[in-house]
């Protein structure tokens, strides 16, 4: 009876220590894959080192954004001058952007000497945080003011106030005082080439040429992938073919920037037969100036309706450098070469509707360039107007 006590015994022991190591397995694993998720892809660990004694770690799931601590403060009278991507401090960490990996976030920190002041750059807006803090000399001037970016706006410069009505702040200004400034953006509108009315004053469809085929009305929207959109309008090559675009303000606006996403189809540039010199072209290369090309900007008090802005001559005519295309790589009669964006110059835009319009106006004798070709013009992806985002800018779309 004893003897079978003891086995009984022997095998309930080695059961629990079975069960002891499988729990603790498991328990290993779940650590494991928590601290480092590869493969899992279900989440990924943000490491957050504030100095060298002090990090902090947040789980994130895949795709997901970390989390913001609280700026960190210093007992040794060091500044926290803001969050990078890398321990050298060379590129500012995002927060709105997703976490794909483990990350390592770092906290720079400057020293100030006596009789200096701070001047704290920030990037003004959601996640952003602190670009920059530098240390100067009190009374001297500011020698190396940061440079800014942000997806889809534009950075017109730093100004004392955060809604840009303070002082502009840039490379020579003084610093009398510890001091903020704050990066003012504006906001890119893009204007599709293919939502555009297709049909001129007379209700026709509109007709544009491609080599030697005739694009008519909505026929000349071609697929591209990458374009803003997926798509483009053909090039007119003719001379008076053109583009209106009807863009809408809930302001009037003085100094917003225009630019065109542009290419050049087959034709020009091919060959000897197809250059033009006297346009600035050369083997390969095609040239297109404001005078060929013209963009004018008009408000709708200009004119009685849309069809009599198809028409409209007055309105300001927009003198841009020249557009310079790279056809070496262009074989295809289809073809066209890659899509650039172009810097058109200044507008203003009035409250309510306005129109900007692309006008071909060259026309000389260029039927060796093939068939219906006669005029250079440009294929156009899209327009973007980087204005105040009170602008709201909206254009009138007539197809999809």
């Amino acid at each position: 009876m004893k003897k079978i006590y003891k086995v009984i015994v022997a095998l309930v022991l080695a059961l629990s220590l079975v069960c002891v190591f499988a729990l603790a397995a498991c328990g290993n694993k779940d650590d494991e894959t928590k601290d480092n998720p590869s493969g899992s892809g279900s989440s990924y660990t943000v490491t957050i080192v504030i100095n060298d004694s002090d990090t902090k770690t947040q789980m994130v799931e895949a795709g997901g954004t970390a989390t913001e601590p609280e700026e960190p403060t210093s007992d040794s009278g060091s500044i926290f001058a803001g969050w990078y991507a890398d321990s050298q401090y060379t590129e500012i960490f995002d927060w709105n952007s997703e976490i794909t990996e483990n990350t390592t976030v770092y906290a720079e920190w400057i020293t100030v000497g006596e009789g200096q002041s701070v001047v704290t750059f920030y990037a003004n807006y959601d996640g952003g945080g602190k670009l920059a803090v530098v240390a100067v000399d009190t009374g001297d001037k500011m020698f190396n003011t940061p440079s800014a970016s942000r997806t889809g706006y534009k950075f017109m410069g730093w100004n004392t106030a955060a809604d840009g009505t303070g002082d502009t702040f840039q490379y020579g200004s003084y610093v009398r005082e510890n001091m903020s400034v704050y990066a003012i953006w504006y906001k890119g509108y893009v204007m599709e080439a293919e939502y555009t009315d297709l049909t001129d004053q007379y209700g026709e469809d509109l007709v544009f040429y491609q080599y030697s085929n005739n694009l008519s009305g909505t026929g000349a929207i071609i697929a591209d992938d990458t374009c803003s959109n997926g798509k483009f309008l053909c090039s007119g090559s003719q001379a008076s073919k053109y583009m209106l675009f009807e863009v809408t303000s809930a302001v009037a606006i003085d100094n917003a920037t225009l630019t065109m996403t542009a290419s050049m189809n087959y034709g020009y540039g091919i060959s000897d037969n197809n250059t033009y010199p006297d346009d600035g072209d050369s083997i390969g290369t095609v040239c297109v100036t404001s005078s060929m090309c013209k963009i004018t900007v008009f408000s709708a008090s200009n004119v009685t309706d849309e069809n009599a802005a198809k028409t409209y001559t007055g309105g300001t005519s927009m003198s841009y450098d020249t557009m310079s295309f790279n056809m070496s790589t262009v074989t295809d009669l289809l073809g066209h070469c890659a899509f650039s964006t172009f810097t058109i110059g200044n507008i203003s835009l009035a409250k309510g509707t306005n129109y900007i319009r692309i006008l071909v106006t060259s026309d000389a004798n260029r039927t060796s360039a093939g068939g219906q070709t006669t005029a250079k013009s440009v294929n156009v992806d899209c327009l973007t107007i980087y204005s105040s985002e009170e602008s709201n800018l909206t254009q009138k779309t007539y197809q999809t």
